[in-house]
């Protein structure tokens, strides 16, 4: 029951700091009893910074200055477990040179805690604060030396040391690795110990030691001897590595391997084929490819023409003479894109509602838009492992002749400058012009009509080509160490991915490195 009222009077004198109690008549040290000044870039402090030490049931007058001078509104609230200690006042206003003061009634027992002074605004609301620890002890008062016992592995830059009186580290326990409330304190560099002083002789002591909140450890005592310095060793254990609330933008990056680049073959002979099949004539193909296009009005003349006047020879011809062949061409330009590509992938990877889920969102895919490549995250997962390491494993899917495609468009437009699709490249090379002047009109499609004709079609191969080509998986298992922060998330990671790609017919591992920063 001690316990738990000590945590009941631990909350009501935190809300009591947020929001103090009205002023009266009898607060007022001399100020204007109008509207406090506003508090935005104000500060406030105590007039004495160091430890107050006082004995059971004494009183004693707690001064506060606020800078810029003025007559704010001060409220003053007792912090962690302050037994019967008592404020004569909750809500102070400053006279006119922001000079504030208080009287404090110390608790009949050994204690430690704190005193907070806050500037309220116009709704009572507490903004800029300070805080000054007491501590009441009969018997007098010694300090704790700290030593860390630390067998980790995280890089600690400083530790800080935290005493309260009365209580165990049993008590203290969920509210820890968070500053115990009204806790006497210290700190020290790595390497160092930090000294606390000022603790009260006579009561039992919980000794909190962490480093950030990322390790921390308690250890219970019977405190020190008046004058006299404690010497206490506490053990400090790590958090362990929390993905609860980590945020991080991923690079893969792979070397190109024999299979990877027979996979690549594989993509460029499929979408070359489903363009203009081997075997075929080119002519027949685009000639049909034509007849699709044309209005069912025109249509019998279209065929009428494609008999009488020998369309196909003269297509077959207009296309052979082409060199490199349409097909050849495309060919080369997927080839040539795809060995130009970056090989590396980026994904943001984002702790979600699901623990060990984290939501995925790819943003770079080589050089290509991975919407454009039709790339979509699968199912992924993430786990804390030991020694601060991180296990990704998940798949993202993507169309291969998609990715291709988009990858063709810079060799392309070497060929046909102006160019934005590889569609325009094929149109502006396949030199539908002379082809249409070979073939003539039909029905009420002139020359010119014939040409638009030619160019759709080759337009129209070339789109079909790339939207049915099989959709592929890429499988992605990636081991990093983390840099942790201050709550033991990771913020950055160091590590290695071995991955799978297929295009739906062939299968290629790959291996890299990985590195991740918080965004």
């Amino acid at each position: 029951m001690r316990f738990l009222l000590r945590r009941l009077g631990i909350a009501a004198s935190l809300a009591l700091g947020a929001a103090p109690l009205a002023c009266s008549a009898a607060d007022a040290t001399g100020g204007t009893g109008g509207p406090p000044p506003a508090t935005t870039h104000a500060t406030v402090r105590f007039d004495a910074t160091d430890t107050l030490t006082l004995a059971p049931g004494a009183t004693h007058v707690l001064a506060v200055s606020c800078d810029p001078a003025a007559s704010y509104h001060v409220g003053f609230a007792l912090l962690g477990d302050t037994l019967d200690a008592s404020l004569d006042a909750a809500t102070v206003e400053a006279d006119s040179a922001g000079h504030a003061s208080v009287s404090l009634h110390a608790p009949s027992k050994a204690a430690t805690f704190q005193v907070r002074a806050s500037l309220l605004d116009d709704q009572g609301r507490p903004g800029p604060s300070a805080q000054r620890g007491v501590a009441v002890s009969k018997q007098g008062f010694g300090a704790v030396r700290v030593t860390p016992i630390y067998g980790g592995s995280r890089p600690v830059t400083t530790w800080t040391a935290s005493v309260v009186a009365g209580s165990t580290c049993a008590d203290l326990a969920m509210t820890l690795p968070a500053e115990p409330p009204g806790a006497l304190g210290a700190t020290a560099p790595q390497g160092g110990a930090p000294v606390v002083d000022h603790a009260p002789v006579g009561a039992n002591l919980a000794v909190v030691l962490r480093a950030g909140h990322f390790a921390w450890g308690c250890a219970d005592s019977a405190g020190p001897t008046a004058g006299a310095t404690l010497e206490l060793g506490v053990t400090v254990i790590d958090k362990p590595l929390d993905l609860s609330t980590a945020s991080l933008t991923v690079h893969l990056t792979y070397a190109p391997t024999a299979p990877f680049g027979a996979l690549l073959a594989d993509i460029t002979a499929g979408l070359a084929e489903a363009f203009l099949p081997a075997g075929s004539k080119d002519g027949a193909v685009i000639l049909n490819s034509m007849q699709a296009l044309v209005p069912a009005t025109s249509a019998a003349a279209f065929t009428q023409n494609r008999v009488d006047k020998g369309w196909d020879a003269l297509a077959e011809q207009h296309f052979a003479a082409l060199t490199p062949g349409l097909r050849q061409r495309a060919a080369t330009w997927v080839a040539a894109g795809l060995l130009l590509q970056t090989r590396a992938i980026e994904v943001s990877v984002v702790a979600a509602g699901m623990p060990g889920h984290p939501a995925v969102h790819v943003t770079h895919f080589g050089d290509v838009d991975p919407a454009v490549a039709g790339v979509a995250p699968g199912s992924f997962t993430w786990s804390a492992q030991p020694n601060d390491r991180v296990l990704l494993v998940g798949d993202l899917a993507w169309a291969p002749s998609r990715f291709a495609a988009a990858a063709a468009l810079a060799p392309a437009q070497q060929d046909a400058p102006m160019a934005t699709s590889v569609a325009d490249a094929l149109v502006s090379v396949g030199g539908c012009k002379a082809l249409a002047m070979k073939l003539g009109a039909f029905a009420a499609c002139d020359a010119a009509c014939v040409e638009q004709l030619c160019s759709a079609a080759l337009a129209a191969r070339w789109n079909g080509a790339v939207a049915k080509g099989a959709i592929g998986k890429l499988g992605i298992k990636a081991s990093a160490s983390a840099t942790i922060g201050d709550a033991a998330q990771p913020k950055a990671l160091t590590g290695h991915w071995v991955g799978t790609f297929s295009d739906g017919a062939l299968d290629a591992a790959v291996t890299g490195d990985l590195a991740a920063t918080s965004p």
